[in-house]
């Protein structure tokens, strides 16, 4: 091997840590399979419902919901203090409960 042919394999060995980290994808974006679509911000419980604060961490939006709304084709099926039962129209249901938001 000439002394050109190493600094060529040298070369595309440097530059193969920035194709494996990706490092020019844009900053806070992950793949959709990657993040539970909604995280619980919190409840408020009122004389009469409970209302839960639903965050769409895709479309980076707050929901306000009580049982038996709808929103993003779900159905609110249960609140509680802290979570809330979401199910979809295919019956698969998701269980989202008050945690951290600030540190995800």
């Amino acid at each position: 091997m000439t002394s050109a042919e190493l600094a060529a394999l040298h070369l595309d060995a440097y530059y193969q840590v920035i194709i494996d980290v990706n490092i020019f994808r844009p900053l806070q974006r992950h793949s959709r399979g990657n993040i539970n679509p909604y995280r619980l911000i919190g409840t408020i419980e009122k004389e009469q419902e409970t209302v839960a604060y639903i965050y769409d961490t895709f479309k980076r939006r707050v929901h306000s919901v009580s049982l038996g709304e709808k929103f993003n084709k779900l159905t609110v099926e249960g609140v509680t203090r802290k979570s809330v039962t979401l199910r979809s129209k295919t019956g698969v249901i998701t269980q989202l409960e008050l945690g951290p938001i600030f540190l995800k």
